[in-house]
């Protein structure tokens, strides 16, 4: 997970509007950056209920997870982005997720409003030891 400025997982956006996330690797001590450095950023939908916003009592401040899949005919992240140890700067442009469930009832669990999204990170390639901590910032 990569929080955001106030180290909350979830991020606010407005429904329907495009965004541009761009992470960046910081630059490594050593002479030539490692392969194994290379990063992958999934961007997931948020949840109002897992972050208390939705009129629930759960405040956990968790996003959905999220996987690089197809399911229904849809991706089931939002966007991803491979950040590369040799260029250390990648970019992805998403839309802003609207909301789902409308038509269930008020305060149910399956009702989203949308206008959240969350952030994870992984090595591309597992090393042992760790790598970087990849920064990402919202434009």
């Amino acid at each position: 997970m990569i929080p955001n400025t106030n180290g909350q997982q979830v991020r606010q956006c407005t429904v329907g509007t495009e965004i541009t996330i761009t992470c960046t690797l910081p630059v490594r001590s050593v002479v030539s950056p490692l392969v194994t450095d290379s990063q992958v950023v999934r961007i997931c939908e948020g949840s109002s209920q897992l972050a208390g916003t939705g009129g629930s009592d759960t405040t956990l401040g968790a996003g959905t997870a999220c996987r690089s899949v197809i399911i229904n005919g849809k991706y089931e992240e939002l966007g991803h982005i491979v950040v590369s140890a040799s260029q250390r700067t990648a970019s992805v442009k998403i839309a802003c997720p609207g909301p789902r469930g409308l038509d269930a009832p008020v305060g149910s669990r399956a009702r989203e409003l949308g206008g959240l999204y969350s952030l994870y990170r992984s090595l591309l390639v597992p090393v042992n030891g760790g790598a970087p901590s990849v920064t990402c910032t919202v434009n």
